[in-house]
């Protein structure tokens, strides 16, 4: 066995007792194939999901053409709604219309847009961040800075967090938490270096 030293919100701490093969992993887990499951489950979740949610968009714009609201500054680009947010008002519309996202004409489309999306194992993935107490103004720069410019899947999959099916405050204290860790890593970086002249 082995320990990691890991950081979380800012702070520093050792795991101890992890496995260091794959066989001490299954082994430790009382079932052969538990470790490379567990590597697919994360890297699904962490990583390819993300690619997944944004064929996905594509392909419900082009299916349907209804595009989704967005706004674009410079090289800024910042949509009205969540991706989820967005699926949920098509849905919408075509109901009106007597139609569903779930009809064979959009379904086909839409599953063969998200199979396609080749599987990558060249990035590293990690946990997502905690929902723990998020103070307000890392609230407000995850909801200004990062939700509503249209950057949330691109920030979870740059810094290895999960925010699949997370909404709102839900969706603002994970990406908060994350950022008050990376603001608590740079400060204590600093104070490293200032302390090392």
């Amino acid at each position: 066995m082995k320990t990691e030293q890991v950081n979380s919100m800012g702070f520093e701490f050792p795991v101890n007792g992890l496995p260091e093969t794959v066989e001490e992993f299954d082994t430790m887990s009382n079932r052969v194939g538990a470790c490379l499951d567990g590597a697919n489950a994360h890297y699904i979740a962490h990583t390819h999901l993300t690619k997944v949610r944004t064929a996905i968009v594509e392909a419900v714009e082009k299916v349907t053409g209804i595009e989704r609201e967005k706004t674009v500054e410079g090289d800024k680009t910042t949509y009205a709604k969540t991706e989820a947010r967005y699926i949920a008002s098509v849905q919408s519309a075509l109901e009106e219309e007597g139609k569903s996202l779930e009809d064979p004409e959009y379904l086909t489309y839409i599953t063969d847009a998200a199979s396609a999306v080749e599987v990558d194992l060249t990035k590293q993935t990690r946990s997502g961040g905690g929902t723990a107490r998020v103070a307000q103004k890392w609230l407000d720069v995850a909801n200004d800075r990062v939700i509503a410019a249209g950057k949330a899947d691109a920030f979870a999959e740059v810094h290895g967090i999960n925010i699949d099916g997370k909404e709102g405050e839900e969706l603002a204290k994970v990406i908060g938490a994350k950022l008050k860790e990376l603001a608590a890593a740079a400060l204590r970086k600093v104070q490293e270096d200032a302390l090392a002249l």
